[in-house]
């Protein structure tokens, strides 16, 4: 019915992650799992394996984000792709037990009371081994930092080794502290060679098809973010890049494979005939396309 249970707080999920380790833990003696706590309704699972080829099972295992099957039956979900065999089999037990546990639980029963609704299963997707990432300054020779309200992208910086700005009020939602992440970055900046801001708001808006959000988002981001870091470097050489890192349409509520609009901006650098940043105008710019990894060795070699 609703994939982040009416963005519950991480409060309230941190003690039901923790009901969760409770009861499986009781459970199976040799349980390889542990769900851990993050922000509001996005967490994680890690299930140690017992050889690569059980790791790739999992890996390779076809599973639905939960944002795009809302309303949808669950098993016709979880079925086929090899989700018949023994390992597959015992994840999806994990997610049709933790209706057990959730169900029934005192934060549940006093959301329902308020008004708001239960987080009463979890739902496991997005999966992959550990992976390996280069350091980021080995390969750059540069330090960086990352601030974002998204474990993901903390977890991604970590392997990269970026350093993670936790910032007070980055809930990775509508509510983010738009100004404190500007002015974290401004900081940030001032030890640091490449900060990279990230915020979910906008996507959040897509997912949720609220148009009005989304702009709002967008001008939230424009005033205290992009507009003071931009001022604070004035004098300075720089360079910035602003895109989205994937599209969220309103009119779709989830994730395409649109081309993602970009916009650098160099410091010692006159600008091209674009505008004005949106997908249409964009098209009209001098950067040419190219894959999204090459980006940051763009900006840093002038290759734009």
């Amino acid at each position: 019915d609703d994939f982040n249970a009416g963005h519950i707080t991480s409060e309230e999920a941190e003690i039901l992650v923790d009901s969760l380790n409770d009861y499986f833990n009781g459970k199976y003696d040799d349980f390889k799992g542990r769900f851990y706590s993050g922000v509001s309704y996005r967490h994680l699972f890690v299930y140690s394996c017992d050889s690569a080829e059980d790791a790739k099972l999992l890996a390779d295992l076809k599973t639905m984000p939960p944002h795009d099957i809302a309303g949808e039956n669950l098993d016709e979900n979880t079925s086929g792709d090899r989700w018949d065999e023994k390992l597959p089999k015992f994840i999806k037990k994990i997610m049709w037990e933790s209706e057990e546990v959730l169900e029934n639980h005192e934060v549940n029963k006093k959301r329902v009371e308020n008004g708001k609704k239960p987080a009463n299963m979890v739902w496991l997707w997005g999966q992959g081994v550990t992976p390996t990432l280069p350091n980021f300054k080995d390969v750059y020779g540069l330090d960086a930092a990352v601030i974002t309200g998204v474990d993901l992208l903390k977890g991604i910086g970590a392997f990269a080794g970026f350093d993670i700005i936790d910032v007070p009020g980055a809930t990775g939602y509508f509510d983010t502290d738009y100004e404190a992440k500007g002015k974290y970055a401004i900081e940030a900046l001032k030890n640091h060679d490449v900060v990279f801001v990230h915020i979910e708001a906008p996507d959040e808006a897509g997912h949720a098809s609220d148009t009005a959000e989304k702009v709002r988002a967008i001008e939230q981001i424009d005033k205290h973010i992009v507009g003071p870091v931009l001022d604070s470097l004035k004098g300075q050489d720089f360079k910035a890049a602003i895109l989205p890192d994937h599209p969220t349409p309103v009119s779709v509520g989830t994730h395409t494979r649109d081309d993602v609009p970009l916009i650098i901006y160099s410091s010692d650098k006159t600008g091209d005939e674009c505008e004005s940043f949106d997908e249409q105008s964009v098209l009209k710019g001098s950067l040419d396309k190219k894959e999204g990894y090459k980006l940051m060795s763009r900006l840093i070699n002038d290759d734009f």
